[in-house]
């Protein structure tokens, strides 16, 4: 198969910086604040050409958010940041600028993939971020904020399946964010730094949940508001609700891994979270044994009881 070769047109030119700095960046451009202090020291070091070449979008016609005429930087928008704190380091010399035409979204978003790749190894939260930036979304939740969120997305998507049975974990990134979006955005807006047992399974869950119920649902806002601080409405000799059982009994049990979500803990630990969401979202309890015990099934049994959880 051959790929769809596409010639853009482009141009030479020279800009002065201030021209340069009056570019917005490109809508996906990823957050380049934290990348600051790093390449103002690499430009503290020394100099070389490719710190005045800058790379320009221009819209030759109407797509996405852009209009005919519209600019935007597609490379360099980390110097340009480290340029205005630090106009010592600016070149006493014109920048070197290349204009791409654009005319279409998708080859857009292809063009930036491939610009950035070379020029800055673009991280895979860094793509995040940019994402957030395209769709105007600013996270309030640290983990969201940072575009640290990947691992967890894709295994709630193991619990997804589409209409013949393909789990959405598989899926391009990007259609899986789409998935979970509205949920996405509502957990965020429940600020997870202010949760005293947060963790990736259970950013997992709610997710699941939320998908699950709706992210209007007087009982997802209930757990939400009870699992923030751990507080429960049942716990005595014969049963207990599902918060406590997350809260206190999983975390005793599993607070070794509970922050480590890896592809060999995250089924079993996920399984045993929803299990306990869902009980409460039901109004379910979980029972005791006259010893004390739980009648909690095996994790063996909740993996699979949860597979289809989203189908």
């Amino acid at each position: 198969m051959k790929p769809n070769f596409k010639k853009y047109k482009t141009t030479k030119t020279e800009w002065s910086f201030d021209k340069v700095s009056s570019i917005k960046p490109y809508n996906r451009n990823r957050d380049v604040l934290p990348r600051v202090p790093k390449v103002t020291k690499i430009l503290e070091e020394s100099y070389t050409p490719t710190q005045s070449e800058f790379k320009v979008g221009l819209a030759v016609k109407n797509f996405g958010k852009y209009k005919v005429g519209d600019m935007f930087l597609l490379d360099g928008n980390t110097r340009t940041e480290v340029y205005k704190r630090r106009p010592d380091l600016i070149p006493p010399f014109p920048m070197d600028i290349t204009i791409y035409e654009c005319d279409d979204e998708g080859e857009t978003k292809r063009l930036y993939g491939s610009i950035d790749n070379q020029v800055s190894a673009e991280k895979s939260n860094e793509k995040i971020t940019g994402l957030h930036r395209e769709r105007e979304f600013e996270p309030v939740s640290k983990i969201f904020r940072q575009g640290k969120y990947k691992i967890a997305l894709e295994f709630a998507g193991y619990y997804a399946h589409n209409e013949n049975g393909v789990l959405l974990q598989k899926v391009d990134f990007e259609l899986l964010l789409d998935y979970f979006w509205d949920e996405l955005q509502f957990i965020d807006s429940q600020n997870l730094d202010t949760f005293k047992r947060m963790s990736g399974a259970v950013l997992v869950t709610l997710l699941l949940i939320t998908k699950k119920y709706g992210i209007n649902n007087p009982m997802v806002h209930q757990l939400i508001k009870m699992y923030r601080n751990g507080y429960t409405t049942v716990n005595n000799d014969v049963e207990m609700d599902g918060v406590h059982y997350v809260f206190n009994v999983l975390y005793e049990e599993l607070s070794l891994i509970w922050t480590s979500l890896s592809y060999a803990n995250a089924k079993p630990l996920v399984s045993a979270i929803l299990y306990g969401f869902d009980c409460f979202i039901n109004y379910d309890t979980i029972k005791k044994k006259k010893n004390g015990n739980l009648l909690a099934p095996s994790k063996e049994k909740l993996m699979d009881r949860y597979q289809f959880f989203l189908k």
